[in-house]
């Protein structure tokens, strides 16, 4: 059986940004028609108000 070791550790805060949407289902054909314009959208409005995005997009 394997042993995984957990780490846990303390993060620095950080400001998240979000849109939301509904796919028709959990499908990557589904989901990316629908994700794209939503990064699209919200790096035009973060741009439109002057804040840098920095880290990697997340998507749930």
């Amino acid at each position: 059986m394997p042993t995984n070791d957990i780490v846990i550790r303390d993060v620095p805060a950080v400001r998240v940004a979000e849109l939301t949407a509904i796919a028709a289902s959990y499908q990557p054909e589904d989901i990316s028609p629908v994700i794209g314009p939503l990064y699209d959208e919200l790096f035009r409005r973060l741009d439109a108000a002057g804040i840098t995005c920095t880290g990697p997009g997340i998507a749930y």
